[in-house]
């Protein structure tokens, strides 16, 4: 995200929010002319903030946000709080677990990134190397290294233990998103016009893609988002407002998947644990926009169709996770964290 349009996303998300903090609360229920088979809602958590991220653990029971300059946890099963992570002197950004969810990594606009002790919320430490706010933070599916990027042209490998960095990736624009493949050999990035693909271990570009070709409706190609598949064999990015997926092994493009309309751009992907469903989460491209009523989306990955679309966050989403079994779906962006009860293979079969 570029700070011109994170300024316009902030500022529109911010007319949508008033000071203090918010109760646990049902969320409005879901559009009754929307289809049968849409997630049903769950919780809704800060209802009051503008949430940049969500991130669940790796045993699914806990649930991370962004909370202006604090992270805040709460169990995903009831919604009840269970520590507050502050640190940071200006508003988080990012969050990610450490694949055994006994850390948390977070970054944010003071340019830096902490590292939290889940169990006690202590702060056990902090990166202070990048120049611009912090735009993405993602572990690598060992736990052992940590890619961060900020709105300079760079993706930073730090290792966990030492905290040393260890190698800087060249990524000629402003760097959105950042992942790991599962196996953590690759890494994508994605920023301005380009898509790109990383050697890990050798810290070089293995491949790249650039623009796309625009259909009737489409927003400028500007790349926002990026999420490999769990089984590695996917990789999908938010381009404008619709989604390319390419196979990884053969580096082809095999879906264009358009359903988000209007001037809107997919700020958020996840994919579904089994890598048959992909979520994609959109926000308003200007200040001038509100976004769309059917912000957040499903789509069936191996025929590329869309199951199903569905509102939340009137204006902008900012994060999508996924809980490990796959039923639950968590959003973040105005109007706080909500969460979805996925609809089972037979519900959306209906």
């Amino acid at each position: 995200m570029t700070r011109r349009r994170a300024f316009w996303l902030w500022l529109a998300c911010l007319t949508f929010a008033s000071e203090g903090r918010s109760d646990t609360a049902r969320p409005p229920a879901a559009n009754p002319e929307g289809p049968r088979h849409a997630p049903a809602p769950l919780l809704r958590l800060h209802q009051d903030e503008s949430v940049y991220a969500v991130a669940l653990s790796p045993d699914g029971k806990t649930l991370a946000g962004t909370i202006g300059k604090t992270i805040q946890l709460w169990e995903t099963a009831t919604g009840k709080e269970t520590c507050t992570l502050a640190g940071h002197s200006l508003d988080v950004r990012s969050v990610a677990f450490a694949p055994n969810g006994k850390t948390l990594a977070s970054g944010g606009f003071d340019k830096e990134i902490h590292l939290w002790n889940t169990a006690t919320g202590k702060e056990i430490r902090t990166w202070s190397g990048h120049q611009q706010p912090v735009q993405c933070v993602a572990f690598s599916p060992d736990g052992g290294a940590l890619a961060s990027t900020d709105d300079e042209e760079t993706v930073r490998l730090w290792e966990v233990a030492s905290g040393k960095l260890t190698k800087e990736l060249r990524h000629p624009s402003e760097v959105e998103s950042v992942v790991f493949s599962p196996d953590g050999k690759t890494l994508a990035s994605v920023g301005g016009l380009t898509t790109r693909l990383w050697d890990v271990g050798q810290g070089k570009e293995i491949r790249k893609w650039t623009r796309a070709t625009l259909g009737p409706g489409d927003t400028p190609p500007a790349v926002h988002s990026v999420a490999f598949s769990p089984d590695g064999k996917m990789l999908a990015a938010g381009i404008g407002n619709f989604i390319r997926v390419w196979e990884v092994a053969s580096r082809k493009e095999v879906a264009t998947l358009r359903g988000h309309e209007g001037l809107v751009v997919i700020n958020a992907l996840a994919f579904s644990p089994d890598s048959k469903t992909l979520a994609s989460g959109s926000g308003a491209s200007s200040s001038m926009d509100t976004g769309e009523e059917q912000c957040l989306r499903l789509w069936d990955v191996a025929t590329g169709k869309e199951v199903c679309g569905w509102g939340g966050h009137p204006v902008c989403v900012h994060s999508l996770a996924f809980s490990p079994d796959g039923k639950i779906l968590a959003s973040g962006g105005d109007k706080g964290v909500l969460t979805w009860r996925m609809p089972s293979a037979r519900q959306r079969d209906k």
